[in-house]
């Protein structure tokens, strides 16, 4: 039996996130591996004995996480995997804000700066992302090298297959009130087509006149992936997870081309040029309304992202990497 620690940030993502939801995955489907989850949310670990552990997992980049795993790894003698998801270049120097529509913000470069050292200090490393800038390979421009480091993408749950009638109807998951244009601009770009859509949001609350919108609020319920199954196309920039999501539902996506999207989708999703709003609302109009090119191209991409052929896998494809991984330290 290898027993796991788990340590991660937890706050806001209630253990619902991809990396947290990948651990349980893999605690709950291999027979010989035990993984117990602390949520460190800014307590201390405490009631907890590393010796009873064979190795330490930190994961993510929040609460000091990757920090507190190396540390206790070096105390107690334990091997040390540590996921920093990304390094968000827009906070670690000037510029990028055209490429992932953030304002550059430093105040949190000293904590990542943190991340990099305890990953650089740890047996194992990964990343969420290789080649976009804040990947492996932008950090070893400023002179960042890591050894036994591997790429993990993000993990996406599977999902049973809703067999709904589709609308003519346009979903989104994601954040609507935090800046970022990704709803903003897909309302613009509905606004102009003659047959609008009705356009349906999980995320919070916005609204215009001349879109029929239907927001839905922001929660984590697996049932949410019935929101692609009714629609015909789901927008998505800047969102990691939930293009998997929506494929799984045979409902296409739709994004702009930014680097960190198209990193990690290939050609599964339908491509715009970043900001170019006109162009968006013509790709809208036009899959929504040639239905069968549409539901071949749908079924075409399910059964790519099914076999594993994407970055974005399923929990079982990433499971199977980073339990290859944690073994080669023990």
């Amino acid at each position: 039996m290898i027993r796991i620690l788990f340590i991660c940030p937890g706050g806001q993502t209630n253990l619902n996130s991809p990396s947290e939801n990948l651990a349980k995955y893999i605690n709950e489907n291999y027979s010989n591996i035990n993984v117990d989850i602390f949520n460190q949310t800014f307590r201390p670990i405490k009631n907890i004995n590393p010796d009873n552990y064979d190795v330490i997992w930190g994961d993510m980049d929040g609460n000091n996480v990757p920090e507190i795993a190396l540390r206790i790894s070096k105390e107690y003698g334990k091997p040390c995997y540590i996921h920093g998801e990304w390094v968000p270049p827009y906070r670690f120097e000037n510029g990028h804000s055209v490429e992932f529509n953030e304002p550059t913000n430093l105040s949190h470069k000293s904590r990542y700066v943190q991340n990099i050292r305890a990953m650089q200090g740890a047996d194992i490393c990964s990343l969420a992302l290789s080649n976009t800038n804040g990947g492996f390979e932008w950090l070893s421009t400023k002179g960042y090298d890591f050894n036994n480091k591997f790429i993990r993408y993000p993990a996406s749950k599977e999902y049973p297959f809703y067999d709904m009638k589709k609308k003519h109807q346009v979903a989104t998951i994601a954040r609507v009130n935090d800046g970022k244009k990704r709803v903003k601009d897909t309302i613009k770009a509905i606004s102009q087509l003659e047959n609008k859509p009705n356009y349906k949001i999980i995320g919070g609350k916005i609204y215009d006149k001349n879109v029929n919108i239907e927001c839905l609020g922001a929660w984590n319920n697996d049932d949410k992936v019935k929101l692609f199954s009714e629609s015909k196309l789901a927008i998505q920039h800047w969102s990691g997870i939930p293009p998997a999501e929506a494929i799984q539902q045979l409902c296409p996506v739709i994004s702009y081309d930014i680097p960190y999207i198209k990193e990690l989708y290939g050609d599964a999703l339908i491509w715009v040029e970043n900001g170019n709003v006109d162009k968006l609302s013509s790709t809208i109009d036009y899959w929504l309304t040639h239905d069968n090119e549409r539901i071949k191209f749908a079924k075409e991409i399910k059964e790519r992202f099914m076999k594993g052929e994407f970055n974005v896998k399923l929990e079982e494809h990433r499971a199977t990497l980073v339990v290859d991984k944690i073994k080669s330290i023990l």
